[in-house]
């Protein structure tokens, strides 16, 4: 099982924690503000990205990396958007997109991030079980 560590929000600051926070994970998503390639590259140099931009993301990270990522992790459907909504009031922009959307949405709480506090951000899957398992980047740790 794959051990996902989730981050967002980094707006071009790195942190070197960020590497011991990922040590464990098999991949690293984040979901958009990533502010700078440069955060990406040292990223994706550590452990593979996948990874949307955001709202304050500039025309280098965006030509990188869509608004809106979709793709299978394991036997799971995941759906990634920077602001995407919650449950009853999801952005246009995803509504329809996965199957069904209502019953499939698992909320999480980000964590590591550049101004530490919590962001509440929604990864989308077909089926949560094996994904609320193996999700890394719950952490309190700042």
């Amino acid at each position: 099982m794959k051990k996902i560590g989730i981050i967002s929000d980094t707006h071009a600051y790195w942190d070197e924690k960020y590497l011991t926070y990922f040590e464990p994970c098999d991949e690293i998503w984040h979901a958009g503000d990533i502010g700078s390639l440069e955060v990406a590259q040292k990223l994706a140099a550590f452990r593979p990205l996948r990874a949307v931009h955001g709202n304050i993301d500039g025309g280098d990270v965006r030509r990188m990396y869509p608004e809106i990522l979709r793709w299978r992790c394991e036997e799971i459907e995941v759906l990634m958007k920077h602001i995407g909504g919650y449950p009853g009031k999801y952005d246009a922009s995803i509504r329809g997109r996965s199957t069904p959307i209502h019953r499939s949405c698992l909320s999480v709480d980000t964590r590591i991030s550049s101004r530490c506090n919590t962001i509440r951000h929604s990864v989308c899957c077909t089926s949560t079980q094996g994904l609320q398992d193996s999700l890394v980047g719950n952490r309190r740790e700042h």
